[in-house]
């Protein structure tokens, strides 16, 4: 499972199948969640079969890290 902020595209990529995401600079929350991912195991194994579901969806990460790299491109980012 993934426990980020909820910045930038984070929260597409991650969705709220495959983690968690917490306000930036947050620090409260984020030890909060950290505290609850470690001790709920139910949620934890739920969050896991969802990042686990997500990878898979991925096959070839060298075409998709070149997906990314021209979307960043036609934005100007990279």
């Amino acid at each position: 499972p993934v426990l980020s902020t909820d910045t930038g595209a984070i929260p597409e990529l991650v969705g709220d199948t495959a983690g968690v995401l917490v306000p930036v600079d947050d620090v409260a929350a984020l030890a909060g969640e950290l505290r609850r991912l470690l001790t709920d195991a139910g949620d934890f194994g739920r969050l896991k079969r969802g990042a686990m579901a997500a990878r898979l969806q991925i096959r070839d990460w060298t075409r998709a890290a070149h997906e990314m790299d021209g979307a960043l491109r036609r934005l100007g980012v990279s």
